[in-house]
């Protein structure tokens, strides 16, 4: 599943890490430690298919059928997340 990734700090408190899957499409992970959000997104052709992050209303889940929903959940691990896009592909 797991092709290569990149890590990038953009500034002192947050970080985002993208995860390229060996079937095209990638992961984004963003974390601010300040705020104490995180990010979760599947992305395939520039747009977001599944994703879940914790900004805003509290955690919540951009399902697969619609990402655009804002669907609210408990905390999602990254392993979570994966377990998610696995089951998915």
């Amino acid at each position: 599943m797991l092709s290569a990734y990149n890590t990038q700090i953009l500034d002192d408190t947050v970080i985002k890490i993208r995860v390229v899957l060996i079937y095209k499409p990638f992961i984004d992970v963003f974390y601010n430690a300040d705020t104490g959000n995180c990010s979760y997104a599947l992305i395939e052709d520039a747009a977001r298919i599944f994703g879940a992050d914790n900004a805003f209303i509290g955690w919540h889940i951009h399902p697969f059928d619609d990402p655009s929903q804002h669907i609210p959940s408990s905390e999602i691990t990254f392993a979570d997340f994966l377990k998610a896009v696995e089951e998915h592909a």
